[in-house]
């Protein structure tokens, strides 16, 4: 019922078409999508609504269960707060709200149930470039009705009434500081300077504000290079960092391209795009070169951590049916 500044469907992305030029697209911050989804009872890599702030402001016309995570917009249900990484049961002609910035950068609603979207290539994720998947390939705007089937029984809950179930996920921990991201050194890595390496790596860096989901430029010292030059276009990924012409960078994000022809001076390992992804504009930020066992390592605890939840939320949602089905069978004998 109100449009935010980027609200779009996304799910995991469509993988193995960047050698004809179709990106991967998807979530950015795929930890947090995959966590709501659990929590609202479907599979981790479901489609759901990724927001930014300003964000969207949405009306449940039917009794939903729904979990909200990532970034922190103070969520409401009908004026009263939402918990974040909880599932919550609300009842019908509810209005979720984000009313105000707290932290982060981008925000996941999941409903629990099968979302009447469009899906090509193999995935739902909304690529605007072309228009294809999500909701019509596009943002998503006022008046939009997203369909969804198959939704878990709620019961008890009055119109515009809500209930927060008893289950929830825990952060994850990571040792590392907030501010520090952890990356592998790039091919182009020793086209940099002494002097550029160890600004690159003892240097505060921040996102600047004309970052989006393609690439988040960053504000900071210049990173120099040996000597001029230019390279063939190469293959990117998600979480490759490249120096530009004047000596600043650029993080690819979700939404890259799938070749770039600048320096690809370092990659944010996989467990660190998280962290990346939900840095707001002027927030600091550090690089630190690791390894690739550290990274696997990292990964594994994450993945780890994320089996834990699933299996977790396979017995809550297990119990909450045989409670509903007991509650049904009640009410018929009565």
């Amino acid at each position: 019922i109100k449009a935010g500044i980027c609200d779009s469907i996304q799910d995991c992305g469509r993988h193995g078409f960047q050698y004809i030029g179709i990106n991967p697209g998807g979530a950015i911050d795929m930890f947090s999508m995959r966590t709501v989804n659990l929590l609202a009872g479907n599979s981790e890599y479901a489609p759901v609504i990724e927001m930014s702030f300003p964000a969207a402001s949405v009306f449940f016309d039917a009794p939903a269960i729904i979990a909200i995570g990532g970034a922190d917009f103070s969520a409401t249900l009908n004026g009263k707060p939402v918990p974040l990484f909880h599932p919550v049961k609300t009842g019908a002609n509810s209005t979720l709200k984000f009313e105000q910035w707290k932290e982060g950068r981008w925000c996941y609603l999941a409903v629990n149930g099968t979302m009447g979207a469009e899906k090509w290539l193999g995935s739902y994720s909304t690529h605007t470039k072309i228009n294809a998947g999500g909701w019509k390939g596009r943002l998503l705007k006022k008046g939009d009705i997203i369909p969804f089937t198959d939704l878990a029984p709620v019961q008890d809950v009055d119109d515009k009434k809500q209930e927060v179930l008893k289950w929830k996920a825990v952060p994850f921990y990571d040792s590392a500081p907030a501010d520090e991201i952890f990356v592998l050194p790039g091919n182009e890595w020793d086209y940099i300077t002494d002097e550029g390496k160890l600004i690159f790596q003892e240097q505060l860096f921040s996102v600047s504000r004309t970052s989006d989901r393609m690439g988040y430029t960053l504000e900071g010292a210049a990173v120099s290079i040996n000597m001029p030059c230019e390279l063939i276009s190469s293959v990117v990924d998600f979480g490759t960092i490249q120096l530009l012409p004047g000596g600043q960078m650029i993080v690819l994000m979700a939404g890259h391209q799938t070749t770039g022809g600048y320096p690809r001076i370092a990659h944010v390992i996989k467990a660190h795009r998280t962290k990346i992804a939900q840095l707001k504009e002027d927030k600091p930020l550090r690089f630190k070169i690791t390894d690739i066992q550290t990274a696997e390592e990292l990964l594994l605890k994450q993945e780890h951590h994320l089996t834990i939840l699933k299996n977790g939320c396979s017995m809550m949602w297990a119990d909450y049916f045989r409670s509903e089905e007991r509650r049904v069978g009640k009410e018929c004998r009565s």
